[in-house]
Protein backbone atom coordinates (compact mmCIF):
# COMPACT_ATOMS: atom_id res chain seq x y z
CA UNK A 1 0.00 0.00 0.00
CA UNK A 2 1.18 3.48 -0.76
CA UNK A 3 0.79 5.71 2.02
CA UNK A 4 0.10 9.65 0.83
CA UNK A 5 0.88 11.05 4.38
CA UNK A 6 2.61 10.21 7.38
CA UNK A 7 -0.89 8.91 8.96
CA UNK A 8 -4.09 7.46 8.16
CA UNK A 9 -7.41 6.69 9.70
CA UNK A 10 -8.80 3.63 8.13
CA UNK A 11 -12.87 2.78 8.88
CA UNK A 12 -13.84 -0.61 7.19
CA UNK A 13 -17.44 -1.53 7.00
CA UNK A 14 -19.24 -4.99 7.05
CA UNK A 15 -22.50 -5.55 6.05
CA UNK A 16 -23.69 -8.25 8.12
CA UNK A 17 -25.44 -11.18 5.44
CA UNK A 18 -28.78 -13.20 6.77
CA UNK A 19 -26.14 -16.01 8.13
CA UNK A 20 -24.92 -13.27 10.60
CA UNK A 21 -21.37 -13.24 8.92
CA UNK A 22 -19.57 -9.87 8.25
CA UNK A 23 -18.87 -9.43 4.94
CA UNK A 24 -16.60 -6.54 4.06
CA UNK A 25 -18.00 -3.79 1.86
CA UNK A 26 -16.17 -0.20 1.81
CA UNK A 27 -13.25 0.87 3.17
CA UNK A 28 -12.54 4.56 4.07
CA UNK A 29 -8.84 5.80 4.44
CA UNK A 30 -8.38 9.32 5.68
CA UNK A 31 -4.45 10.88 5.76
CA UNK A 32 -3.18 13.48 7.55
CA UNK A 33 0.95 14.54 8.49
CA UNK A 34 -0.34 13.75 12.24
CA UNK A 35 -2.70 11.24 14.12
CA UNK A 36 -5.22 14.44 14.55
CA UNK A 37 -4.85 15.55 11.03
CA UNK A 38 -6.10 12.26 10.15
CA UNK A 39 -8.94 12.03 12.69
CA UNK A 40 -10.17 15.13 11.61
CA UNK A 41 -10.29 14.40 7.82
CA UNK A 42 -12.21 11.31 8.24
CA UNK A 43 -14.90 13.22 10.90
CA UNK A 44 -15.45 16.08 8.23
CA UNK A 45 -16.23 13.10 5.60
CA UNK A 46 -18.87 12.41 8.18
CA UNK A 47 -20.97 14.79 6.90
CA UNK A 48 -21.25 13.78 3.06
CA UNK A 49 -21.12 9.93 3.42
CA UNK A 50 -24.58 8.70 5.36
CA UNK A 51 -23.30 5.28 4.52
CA UNK A 52 -20.36 6.13 6.83
CA UNK A 53 -21.99 7.65 9.86
CA UNK A 54 -24.93 5.06 9.29
CA UNK A 55 -22.14 2.35 9.79
CA UNK A 56 -21.50 4.08 13.24
CA UNK A 57 -25.48 3.30 14.17
CA UNK A 58 -25.09 -0.41 12.70
CA UNK A 59 -27.84 -0.20 10.06
CA UNK A 60 -29.07 1.31 7.40
CA UNK A 61 -32.22 1.39 4.93
CA UNK A 62 -31.48 0.64 1.20
CA UNK A 63 -34.28 -0.23 -1.07
CA UNK A 64 -36.22 -0.29 1.74
CA UNK A 65 -34.57 -3.17 3.18
CA UNK A 66 -32.62 -2.67 6.87
CA UNK A 67 -29.52 -3.38 6.05
CA UNK A 68 -27.10 -4.13 9.25
CA UNK A 69 -23.76 -2.99 9.60
CA UNK A 70 -20.95 -3.29 11.47
CA UNK A 71 -17.37 -1.45 11.41
CA UNK A 72 -13.30 -1.75 12.65
CA UNK A 73 -10.76 1.34 12.47
CA UNK A 74 -7.16 1.57 13.06
CA UNK A 75 -4.64 4.33 12.18
CA UNK A 76 -1.49 3.13 9.74
CA UNK A 77 1.65 4.89 10.29
CA UNK A 78 4.73 5.24 8.39
CA UNK A 79 6.58 5.07 11.98
CA UNK A 80 5.18 3.23 14.65
CA UNK A 81 2.74 4.92 16.89
CA UNK A 82 3.84 4.50 21.04
CA UNK A 83 0.81 3.69 22.80
CA UNK A 84 -0.90 2.79 20.18
CA UNK A 85 -4.02 1.18 21.77
CA UNK A 86 -4.72 3.87 24.05
CA UNK A 87 -4.49 6.37 21.21
CA UNK A 88 -6.72 4.27 18.93
CA UNK A 89 -9.26 3.96 21.76
CA UNK A 90 -9.28 7.75 22.54
CA UNK A 91 -9.77 8.45 18.51
CA UNK A 92 -12.10 5.65 18.02
CA UNK A 93 -14.70 7.48 21.18
CA UNK A 94 -13.95 10.83 19.62
CA UNK A 95 -15.27 9.55 15.80
CA UNK A 96 -18.03 8.03 17.50
CA UNK A 97 -19.16 11.02 19.24
CA UNK A 98 -18.98 13.38 16.25
CA UNK A 99 -20.84 10.49 14.41
CA UNK A 100 -23.84 10.53 16.57
CA UNK A 101 -23.90 14.24 16.56
CA UNK A 102 -24.10 14.37 12.61
CA UNK A 103 -26.31 11.13 12.97
CA UNK A 104 -28.32 12.94 14.31
CA UNK A 105 -28.76 16.19 12.25
CA UNK A 106 -29.13 13.98 9.15
CA UNK A 107 -32.46 11.88 10.81
CA UNK A 108 -33.47 15.65 11.80
CA UNK A 109 -33.23 16.96 8.14
CA UNK A 110 -34.54 13.22 6.62
CA UNK A 111 -31.32 12.18 5.11
CA UNK A 112 -32.15 8.50 5.75
CA UNK A 113 -35.41 8.98 3.57
CA UNK A 114 -33.63 10.82 1.04
CA UNK A 115 -30.64 8.15 0.38
CA UNK A 116 -33.07 5.46 0.54
CA UNK A 117 -35.62 7.23 -2.27
CA UNK A 118 -32.39 7.53 -4.25
CA UNK A 119 -31.92 3.76 -3.57
CA UNK A 120 -34.87 2.49 -4.80
CA UNK A 121 -34.67 4.89 -8.37
CA UNK A 122 -33.72 2.78 -11.45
Amino acid sequence: MEFLANFGFVVTSFEVNAQGVEVPTITHISWGDNIDKALGNMMSHLITDFFLTATLKGELTFRDNKIKITFTDKFISVTPISRYDEVLTDATLKFIKEAQRVLNIQYELGVPEIMNAISKRK
